[in-house]
């Protein structure tokens, strides 16, 4: 499967038969007149394509361009198994580039999070230490959430990045693996 058909649930395209296709370096998003709508290189489609969620926050499975314009398609069962598809052999096919990709999105969470919530603690403490005896102070409870929030989605990006390096370092000593037995079998 190289291709999976979506049909488009964002106006003014919604109904439209779009087709997601696998390409020797990611994936093409071509809508219904075949017009290229969005390249996705192999390392980012795990960041780029976002599935419906358990807890209904996305209802549509959802492509970001690079501009950041959110296309979404209607999550039929059949179709969402044969993206995962796709996005996990762009994962596979270019695991250095998924390494990456994730390791960016983790340090841009975590130094957004851990900005939030040092910004939180601050804000929170100034408060208390200049409020009057017995009197009201502030707890920043929504930045310290934040925070909090993605300093653990940033970890979650760092072990996928984590992950996907050790695939690429063991890709490396397959290839080089290959290497010395075809030299020892020219010898």
């Amino acid at each position: 499967m190289n291709s999976v058909r979506l049909t488009c649930a964002n106006k003014p395209y919604t109904g439209e038969k779009w087709l997601l296709k696998r390409t020797r370096k990611g994936l093409v998003l071509l809508d219904e007149d075949e017009n290229v709508m969005s390249s996705i290189p192999a390392g980012e489609a795990g960041l780029r394509i976002s599935f419906p969620s358990f807890w209904a926050s996305r209802v549509n499975l959802v492509v970001t361009i690079r501009s950041g314009e959110e296309f979404q398609f209607e999550p039929r069962k059949k179709e969402i198994g044969q993206v995962r598809t796709l996005v996990e052999d762009c994962s596979e096919a270019d695991p250095e580039a998924t390494a990456a990709a994730y390791r960016s999105k983790a340090t841009r969470d975590l130094l957004i999070g851990t900005g939030s919530f040092v910004l939180g603690v601050i804000v929170t403490c100034g408060s208390f230490f200049l409020a009057a005896p017995n009197g009201k102070f502030v707890v920043m409870g929504g930045l310290l959430g934040v925070g909090l929030f993605e300093i653990v989605r940033g970890i979650y990006f760092a072990i996928k990045a984590s992950e996907h390096s050790r695939l690429a370092e063991a890709d490396q000593e397959n290839d080089s693996d290959e290497d010395e037995d075809n030299d020892k079998q020219w010898a």
